[in-house]
């Protein structure tokens, strides 16, 4: 109890990283590097700037972080500054400890326990402890039950993993040095392998535990296993250890022995106008979710394409930022219809043919409004053709659509023809 007072008066004074270091100093720490931006981006931003700090964030090789610190001091030298504050060992894989064999720079596995308890985090204390310890109670289960009946040295994903990395070897030349030693030429790089150390210069070997494209193509030369070269963590042996633990069943609350103490009162709450958000609050810079959950009536939860930042575009007049409910632009049958009783045009005018005869806007409207319908034909205003007109390729002429490639004059030409013969428009189709 003395020892988690002590942290909690940390946690005030000086913050919550000088508290983890004093409570496990052993213990490797990291950043998010998605949150690490969203602080970074609050005075700096910019896509090249971005690019650069993740791509300096993925490098495994100093030189390779050097190179891209260099770019990032070129592009933004007051965020370079903030970036080089930075400890490098808490956001660059370069700098990472090859203790943990694990290369993560997001904190994904925090966010997805956090769905995990989505539905029973808002519950009181005890309901809320009960209601993970059930479901990591199944949890369990179902992890042992899983590889049950595979046969593999490897976890499925692993070597799934592992297959696509034996791929990338077909760009590589490996050249045996002496026993274990192996030299692995790449397009424009070269590479020192070692399978008695499991090291490779390119890091990644060393930091994840899992042979690279270069250490693979060196254990093709040397005609062995490449399964036999994967760190003991990625095995299905060990994997099944992990789970072995079983959380036994507790019956329901009221057969629970009497502890002495009276039950815990929930803290004060005052009521938040609007209904409660149960997800976290995205920054700017983060990407929105492509999926999100639903739960229907029945009680099943489906997951739906979710419509965050997608740009809204009416289907009536194809313009963006209100639907086809909201739309106040005219309709193409209105203008036609004002068209016709303006210049009381011939009872079967449609404006396909309109468009065939090559009449322009000003042959259909008044004087009068000649000049601010021009106006709109300028600003994009104007009336919009429906979508079942874009069928074939057409191209805008006075207002209307007409054929592509089709001549005007040979139109309208054809048009006089054609009215002459019949002393009316006439009504072909497009």
């Amino acid at each position: 109890m003395h020892i988690w007072s002590d942290v909690l008066m940390w946690l005030c004074i000086q913050g919550l990283i000088p508290a983890l270091h004093r409570l496990l100093p052993n213990v490797k720490h990291r950043f998010c590097w998605r949150h690490l931006y969203g602080n970074l981006a609050k005075k700096h931003k910019g896509k090249q700037l971005r690019d650069e700090m993740w791509a300096a964030a993925k490098a495994t090789m100093v030189a390779d972080w050097k190179k891209h610190m260099k770019k990032i001091h070129v592009i933004n030298p007051d965020a370079h500054k903030v970036i080089e504050k930075m400890d490098p060992t808490t956001w660059a894989r370069s700098a990472f400890s090859p203790c943990s064999k694990c290369n993560s720079l997001l904190n994904n596995m925090s966010k997805s326990f956090n769905a995990f308890i989505l539905e029973s985090r808002d519950k009181p204390i005890i309901t809320c402890v009960e209601m993970i310890r059930e479901s990591l109670m199944v949890r369990m289960q179902e992890k042992r039950q899983a590889l049950n009946g595979y046969k593999g040295r490897l976890c499925p994903n692993i070597q799934k993993k592992l297959e696509a990395t034996k791929g990338l070897t077909r760009n590589c030349i490996a050249l045996w040095v002496a026993d274990d030693i192996f030299i692995v030429k790449t397009i424009s790089d070269k590479f020192i392998v070692n399978l008695s150390t499991h090291t490779c210069s390119c890091r990644k070997w060393h930091l994840t535990g899992l042979p690279c494209e270069h250490a693979i193509s060196a254990i093709f030369l040397k005609k062995e296993v490449v399964e036999d070269y994967v760190s003991h963590w990625y095995t299905v042996e060990t994997y099944k250890r992990s789970y072995e633990y079983i959380i036994y069943p507790i019956a329901s609350e009221k057969y629970w022995d009497d502890s002495g103490y009276g039950p815990v009162a929930p803290p004060p709450h005052r009521r938040l106008p609007r209904r409660p958000k149960k997800l976290r609050r995205r920054d700017p810079e983060e990407i929105a979710r492509p999926f999100k959950v639903v739960k229907r009536k029945d009680g099943r939860t489906v997951s739906k394409v979710s419509k965050a930042g997608v740009r809204i575009r009416c289907q009536t007049c194809f313009q963006y930022g209100h639907n086809r409910t909201t739309c106040k632009n005219p309709l193409p049958f209105e203008a036609l219809a004002a068209a016709k009783k303006a210049q009381k045009l011939p009872v079967g005018t449609t404006m396909g043919n309109i468009g065939h005869v090559g009449t322009t806007v000003a042959d259909v409207v008044n004087p009068q409004e000649r000049e601010s319908t021009t106006n709109k034909l300028a600003t994009g205003l104007a009336p919009c053709i429906p979508r079942s007109s874009f069928q074939n390729p057409t191209r805008w002429y006075g207002g209307f659509m007409t054929p592509v490639g089709t001549s005007n004059t040979k139109r309208s030409g054809e048009a006089s023809a054609s009215g002459e013969a019949s002393g009316s428009m006439s009504k072909s189709q497009p």
